[in-house]
């Protein structure tokens, strides 16, 4: 786990960080299989190529624990609180999900259609979140 500095530049992100473990077996713990988070924890809040789940929202955990019961297939956090992102953050609802498994791509495009967005290719509806194929990045924006 790692230390947080003396100057504590960035509570909120530290914090993130250090509640990492704690959503990551939340999530491991789901039924059929879990989800899985496809890079190791940030070492810093500025750190931008790993995965931070710590710091997401309890309704995002809870709509991920619902999608977990709904679809089949591998699911796996490619995009959380770490920093790099303009729409992520803790304490924010987004999250990215992986767009490699075909079991739950057919799940998502099964949902009803939802709101148009210039960013997305296509978006579906459900738990009240939108779960948007991103256009240039294969993985899906999921946001409320």
């Amino acid at each position: 786990t790692p230390v947080v500095p003396k100057n504590n530049d960035d509570p909120t992100g530290w914090s993130a960080i250090q509640n990492d473990a704690s959503v990551r077996s939340q999530l491991a713990a789901l039924p059929n299989g879990g989800i899985t988070v496809n890079k190791n924890v940030c070492v810093n809040p500025t750190q931008t190529s790993c995965t931070t789940v710590g710091g997401l929202p309890q309704e995002t955990i809870s709509m991920l624990a619902s999608l977990r019961s709904k679809c089949g297939g591998k699911i796996a956090v490619t995009g959380g609180t770490e920093a790099g992102h303009s729409s992520h953050g803790p304490g924010k609802n987004p999250v990215d999900l992986s767009l490699n498994d075909g079991t739950l791509e057919s799940c998502i495009r099964s949902f009803p259609a939802g709101p148009a967005k210039n960013f997305c290719k296509v978006t579906y509806s459900q738990f009240g979140y939108t779960f948007c194929d991103e256009r240039g990045v294969a993985h899906w924006h999921v946001f409320k």
